[in-house]
C-alpha cells in the first residue's frame, strides 16, 4: 500500500488494540513525551556488522505507534556516558576557546557593537570542541590500554582531574589508534519498564526493549576513558553508578507494555532456539523471518564509531555533533587472527558448517540441501579464528573450502561472520584456498559467487568464464561462474610454508 494507507492501517491497528485492551497494549501513558538534556557520547556499531539491526528497530517503532506516538527512530548506539554538561569543560584546552569567545561576545554587547556569530559558527565550534574531546579520549583509551593490557576494574569511579592532566594529548590532532577493534558483544533481549517516578523522578516515562551487551575488558575501558575525559554524566562518576552497556531498540509508550514485553520475550526464545540449533548442527528451515532477524542480534558486533551527540529535547530533535572512526582491524592481522587448514578426516569441519549455516542458511535463506551437498568430506577447509583476550578461548570467525581433482581446484563455501566483515579477512581465505591448490598440484581455480561478488573476485585476479550465464538458486542466489590461474608462488601464503619461503619462490 501507498505511505499515507500504511500510516492509517498502523494507526487504526494500535488504536483498536488499546481499546480492547488486548493487542500489547496495558495501562500508562499512550505516547511518548519525555524530553531529553545534555550531550551524550555513544559507541555506534558499524552498520556491516549487524544488517538487521536498523531493521528490527524500524518495524518496532512503527509497530509501537511511529511519530504520531512520540516514537522516533534513531541511530543504533551503546551509550558510553548521558546527560553530560559540556559547560563543565570550560577550564579544559579544548573549550576554552569557547569560553574566551563568550566573553567577548558579552563584552562587545556591553560596548554596543552587534558581533554576534551565525547559527553556523557556532554548530562548527561545537563540533570543533566535541572532536577535540573524542580525540582526547581515544588516546585515554589507548594509554589505558597499554598500560593494563585491556584490563579495567568494572564500575570503579574515575577521578576526572587525575586522568585529565595524565592524558597525553595528540599532537596532530587524531587519537592514536588502537591495535585492535572495538567488540559489543550482545548477550540477550531485556524487556525495562522506566516510569518518570524511577530514579529520583529522573525516569523517561516509556518500556524500553534493548539488547544486553556484555561488559568486556575493552569496553570497559572505553566508558573509563570517556569518564577521564568529559564531565561527569548523569548516570556514573559522580552519580556513582556502574556501567551496564546496552543498545537500546526502542522507547515506548507505556501502554505499549504488554506487547512489547511479549516481543522482547518471543526474541530471548528465538535465539536460544537458534543457538541450540547450531550446537545440534542443524539449520533454519521455514522457520519465521522476524525470528531469523531477532536470533542474528545475538553474538559480536564491530564498534563503528565514537560519537557526541547532542541529544537535547525529543528523539527527533538529537543531531551528532562529532565522530571519530575506531579502527576496523589490526595493523597485524596474523596477531589478531589465526588460520587453521583442515583435512577432509577433520573433526572441526563442524564448525565450518556451522559459520557457513550462518551466512547462507539463516542470512541468505540457501536451502539447507544445497548448502550441504555432501562434498565437505572430500575437501580441504580453512577456518579463521579471532584470537581472544585474557585466557577466553578463541572465537570461529570465517572459513572456504577447496576441493582438487587433478590440475582442477573448486572453491567455495567462503563465509566470513557479519560483524568481521570488511576487514580482508575473505581475501585471506582466498588466498590461503590458492596456496592449498598450488601445492596439490592443480593449475587452475574455479568457484561460483553470488553475482554481486563479481568485482570483489576481479580483484583478486579471477575472471567471468566466457559464455557463462547466471544460474538462479533463489530469488536472493543468483551464481556465476569465475576462474584463475593457479601461480606456484600461491603456495608461500600456507601458514606452514613460511620457513621454506624461499624454495617455494
Amino acid at each position: 500500500p501507498p505511505p499515507q494507507q500504511q500510516q492509517q492501517q498502523q494507526q487504526h491497528r494500535q488504536q483498536a488494540a488499546c481499546s480492547r485492551g488486548d493487542g500489547g497494549c496495558s495501562s500508562g501513558s499512550t505516547t511518548f513525551d519525555h524530553k531529553f538534556s545534555g550531550y551524550s557520547v555513544w559507541l555506534e556499531p558499524c552498520p556491516l556488522s549487524a544488517p538487521s539491526l536498523k531493521t528490527i528497530m524500524s518495524q518496532l517503532a512503527s509497530e509501537c505507534g511511529g511519530p504520531n506516538r512520540g516514537v522516533h527512530e534513531f541511530v543504533p548506539h551503546c551509550t558510553l556516558l548521558y546527560n553530560v554538561d559540556l559547560r563543565r569543560t570550560s577550564s579544559s584546552l579544548q573549550c576554552r576557546a569557547a569560553t574566551d569567545n563568550g566573553n567577548r561576545r558579552r563584552s562587545d554587547e556591553r560596548d554596543g557593537e552587534n558581533r554576534e556569530r551565525t547559527s553556523a559558527d557556532a554548530e562548527e565550534e561545537e563540533a570543533e570542541i566535541g572532536r577535540n574531546l573524542l580525540d582526547r579520549c581515544m588516546a585515554e583509551y589507548n594509554r589505558m590500554v597499554l598500560m593494563s593490557g585491556g584490563t579495567s576494574s568494572k564500575g570503579r569511579k574515575v577521578d576526572s582531574q587525575k586522568h585529565q592532566s595524565s592524558t597525553t594529548t595528540p599532537q596532530d590532532g587524531h587519537a592514536i589508534k588502537s591495535t585492535r577493534p572495538i567488540q559489543m558483544d550482545a548477550t540477550s533481549y531485556y524487556y525495562f519498564p522506566y516510569p518518570k517516578a524511577a530514579d529520583d523522578g529522573r525516569g523517561f516515562g516509556c518500556v524500553i526493549s534493548m539488547l544486553l551487551v556484555d561488559t568486556s575488558p575493552r569496553l570497559q575501558s572505553l566508558h573509563d576513558a570517556a569518564c577521564a575525559v568529559f564531565p561527569p554524566d548523569e548516570r556514573h562518576a559522580e552519580a556513582g553508578g556502574t556501567f551496564a552497556p546496552h543498545l537500546a531498540l526502542v522507547y515506548a509508550p507505556e501502554c505499549c507494555g504488554d506487547w512489547l514485553q511479549k516481543w522482547t520475550d518471543d526474541a530471548n526464545a528465538a535465539a536460544s532456539a537458534s543457538t541450540a540449533a547450531a550446537e545440534d548442527g542443524g539449520g533454519s528451515s521455514n522457520g519465521r523471518i522476524a525470528d531469523d532477524l531477532r536470533a542474528s542480534l545475538i553474538g559480536k558486533m564491530r564498534a563503528g564509531c565514537i560519537s557526541l551527540w547532542r541529544t537535547e529535547g525529543s528523539i527527533d530533535q538529537w543531531y551528532r555533533v562529532a565522530s571519530l572512526e575506531l579502527p576496523k582491524q589490526s595493523q597485524k592481522v596474523d596477531e589478531e587472527y589465526r588460520f587453521q587448514i583442515l583435512q577432509p578426516s577433520s573433526d572441526a569441519i563442524g564448525i565450518c558448517q556451522s559459520i557457513r549455516d550462518r551466512v547462507f542458511i539463516k542470512e541468505q535463506s540457501i536451502p539447507v540441501h544445497v548448502e550441504r551437498d555432501g562434498c565437505d568430506d572430500i575437501a580441504t577447509h580453512v577456518l579463521c579464528w579471532s584470537r581472544e583476550e585474557h585466557g577466553m578461548d578463541d572465537v570461529p570467525i570465517a572459513t572456504g573450502r577447496i576441493i582438487v581433482e587433478g590440475a582442477e581446484a573448486k572453491l567455495g563455501r567462503i563465509a566470513v561472520l557479519p560483524q568481521y566483515r570488511k576487514i580482508g579477512l575473505g581475501s585471506r581465505i582466498v588466498r590461503e584456498l590458492e596456496g592449498i591448490a598450488a601445492s596439490a598440484g592443480a593449475t587452475r581455480m574455479s568457484l561460483t559467487p553470488h553475482h554481486y561478488l563479481e568485482g570483489f573476485y576481479k580483484r583478486l585476479g579471477f575472471a567471468r568464464v566466457e559464455g557463462d550465464s547466471i544460474a538462479i538458486v533463489n530469488d536472493g542466489c543468483h551464481l556465476i561462474k569465475m576462474e584463475k590461474a593457479v601461480h606456484v608462488v600461491a603456495m608461500t601464503v600456507l601458514a606452514g610454508a613460511k620457513d621454506n619461503c624461499e624454495e617455494n619462490k
